[in-house]
Order: structure tokens, then C-alpha cells, then sequence
């Protein structure tokens, strides 16, 4: 499974979308020739388990690309990580990215004499941590978007995330052993006080950041670190924490959504878009859900027949419910 990396795209335009507590930004990917006719827009939450990542890791340039070629435009965004805020900030700045879309962001298309985006064509995706954000935009959202594309998404069903995991279990990754001498250091991170941040590499000189993930999984301590509670039986049973799941909000109405996901995933296991599919298919609710044989975590990234094909189903379902 290959990390996510600086894809080196080069936005149109860097814009902040909220500057409280600390300005967080998003880079806008205009159409390179430019429309009157407003166009559709993604916006693309990126990945790493609400701890790691920016909005400059992973960004998909399939998504770029065919964006461009509909006249469409695309935003990679950032949002405050944890542990440094809280689950609860992050879904404050997924709605006021919502409000800044809506409320401001034609005017300053306008001003920069960039394609406008059609209000009534907004989608939303994202990979990993960014497929939970997309699962939250269908019902945290208003007014809702047009459609969802969560790729490798995860809704934190079962004990999976709050069951201790072996060292070889985790995603595969042979430095796991570093963790133990490194806990100490992790664990400062947990205590508080620290400034937010909108930004953090997979990797760095000490790989203490790279570690956040694994280590929880590895105390079985995600859900408790992440969501303040130590199974989801827990989290069922607590009303004011259901805003967080998707599987405890969605009622009777939802946005049509694609998910996909690798069979092989081992970073979040499928059995997660599995049950969110199922979930929606009692609900009445439309869906279309791809699994990858023998795919894991950011599949997206190849350019196999496989994966080609997906990534073509996910272009018509988007087609079909863009007014341009």
C-alpha cells in the first residue's frame, strides 16, 4: 500500500474558507479553459484517519482531470486533525466549508475571472478519513449535496476499532516495533494545549506523527481517543454522539452515493462500506457500491482494468446527476 505523497498539482487558486480559530484553506482546480455556463463542483476531503494528511496528500488527479474535461471544477480541502482539536471541530469546518461554497465562493470566482459552479451540482468525495467526511456531508449538510463518492470510506461499525491489534496486523507496517519506544512521545500529544494544525505528513524524520493511527489500533483505543467512547454499543447508547455516525443519523432521505473499496483493504476493512450499503439498502436508499478483489488501501491511485473501470462507473454516476 503506497502512502499518500505531495501529487504536485498546481491549484488555480489557494483560498482560506474560515480564519477562526486559524485560517484553513482549500486549493480550487479551475477548469483550465474557462466557462460562463456555471459548472458542477467536487469537493474532496483527503485522507489519514482524522490525524495525518493535508489537502496536498493523495489529492486525486483522475478526479482533477476529469473535472477539466467537463468544465467542472474541483477543491481539496483541509480540516483541523486531531489530537490537537477534536472530532466535533472537524464537523464544525466540514459545515462552514459548506456555508463558504454556498454563500461566497461565485463571488470570488467572479472576481478572479474563473468559471462560476452550479449550486444545485455539488458533490462530495474523499479516501479513508475523507469517505467518513463524505458519509457525514450526506446528513450533516444543507442543503444537501447533489451526490457522494467515498472511496475506502469508514462509519467505525463493530469492535474492529476498539479491539488491541498485534503488531502485524496494521496496515502491513514493518516499523510497528518503533511504537513502544516511542509512546511516551505519542502520548504527549494526547495531553492537550497544543495549537491546531490543518496539515501533517504520513512520514517525517522521527515518524512519531505517521504513528497516530497504529498505535491506537494497536491499544485498541481509536474509538476512545477519536470519539470519547470505548465501543460502539457505547456510542449507541449516548444520543449527543450520534451526529457522528452516519449509521446512527441517516433516517429516510440521504444523497445518492457510490462507495468503493478494496477487498483487501488493510488500513479500514471493507466490511465498513459493506455495512454502510447494506444500511442504506434497508433505508430504501440509493447506492452504488464497487468492491475490489484482492485491492487495498488507496486503490484509486492505479491505473489497472479493474480500477479503471470503477473509476469510469463513478464518472457516469456523476454525469447523470450534474446538470452540466
Amino acid at each position: 500500500m503506497a502512502v499518500p505523497t505531495d501529487t504536485a498539482a498546481v491549484p488555480t487558486a489557494t483560498i482560506a474558507y474560515k480564519t477562526d480559530p486559524i485560517p484553513i484553506e482549500f486549493d480550487l482546480y479551475s477548469p483550465t479553459e474557462k466557462h460562463d455556463k456555471p459548472g458542477a463542483l467536487i469537493i474532496y476531503y483527503h485522507a489519514g484517519a482524522t490525524y495525518l494528511g493535508s489537502r496536498k496528500l493523495g489529492f486525486p488527479t483522475w478526479l482533477r482531470d476529469g473535472c477539466n474535461e467537463r468544465g467542472w471544477t474541483i477543491c481539496s480541502v483541509d480540516y483541523r486533525l486531531l489530537p490537537e482539536s477534536s472530532i466535533a471541530d472537524i464537523m464544525h469546518d466540514l459545515k462552514d466549508m459548506w456555508t463558504y461554497v454556498h454563500n461566497h465562493l461565485n463571488d470570488e470566482l467572479r472576481r478572479r475571472s474563473l468559471t462560476p459552479i452550479d449550486l444545485n451540482s455539488i458533490f462530495v468525495s474523499g479516501g479513508s478519513a475523507g469517505g467518513y467526511l463524505t458519509f457525514q456531508a450526506g446528513h450533516l449538510l444543507t442543503p444537501r449535496p447533489a451526490g457522494l463518492v467515498a472511496l475506502y470510506g469508514d462509519c467505525f461499525v463493530g469492535d474492529w476499532y476498539a479491539t488491541a491489534h498485534p503488531a502485524d496486523a496494521i496496515i502491513g507496517h514493518k516499523r510497528l516495533s518503533d511504537i513502544e519506544k516511542h509512546s511516551a512521545e505519542i502520548e504527549q500529544y494526547f495531553q492537550g494545549g497544543r495549537k491546531p494544525v490543518t496539515g501533517r505528513p504520513f512520514k517525517d524524520g522521527t515518524e512519531v506523527h505517521s504513528m497516530f493511527y497504529h498505535y491506537l489500533l494497536r491499544k485498541g483505543e481509536f474509538l476512545k481517543r477519536t470519539f470519547g467512547v470505548g465501543s460502539m454499543e457505547e456510542a449507541a447508547s449516548r444520543p449527543d454522539l450520534h451526529y457522528l455516525f452516519p449509521q446512527f443519523s441517516v433516517k429516510d432521505s440521504y444523497p445518492p452515493i457510490v462507495l468503493a473499496h478494496g477487498k483487501g483493504d488493510t488500513a479500514v476493512p471493507c466490511e465498513q462500506t459493506i455495512f454502510f450499503s447494506e444500511f442504506l439498502n434497508s433505508k430504501g436508499l440509493y447506492n452504488e457500491t464497487y468492491l475490489l478483489e484482492g485491492r487495498d488501501h488507496f486503490w484509486d491511485g492505479l491505473e489497472e482494468d479493474d480500477v479503471l473501470l470503477v473509476k469510469a462507473k463513478i464518472w457516469s454516476f456523476l454525469d447523470k446527476l450534474a446538470t452540466r
